[in-house]
């Protein structure tokens, strides 16, 4: 959605704490407690964070009756989409890293200690 422009809401919690900020989208805080995950869940030792109710609704009232600004907010977050995760940007990143590890294996081979990366 970022990436076509468009404005989000969405907690502020976990992953999209990367590329969300007040600027591109609407972070929707979260309630102090965490809620933990069903016993029987994959996840069961992860904590899901409970967006704020209260924050949830004045996001979608103030995009609502700000169109002007939720355009710039998504205009924002086009931006930060193509000028930090970019296809080319990430294999960029990817392929730095991965000399970056190739670098340290020939060292550690040239070394004689080949355990770990």
């Amino acid at each position: 959605a970022m990436a076509m422009a468009f404005p989000v809401i969405a907690t502020n919690w976990s992953g999209p704490t990367e590329f969300m900020t007040e600027a591109n989208s609407y972070p929707v805080r979260i309630e102090d407690a965490l809620v933990a995950l069903p016993e029987e869940s994959a996840f069961r030792t992860h904590k899901w964070a409970q967006p704020s109710a209260t924050a949830l609704r004045a996001a979608m009232r103030a995009v609502a009756s700000n169109p002007r600004e939720a355009k710039a907010k998504g205009e924002n977050a086009r931006r930060t989409m193509v000028e930090r995760f970019s296809p080319r940007v990430v294999a960029e990143l990817v392929t730095e890293e991965l000399r970056r590890v190739a670098a340290k294996a020939r060292r550690r081979t040239r070394a004689g200690d080949e355990d770990e990366l």
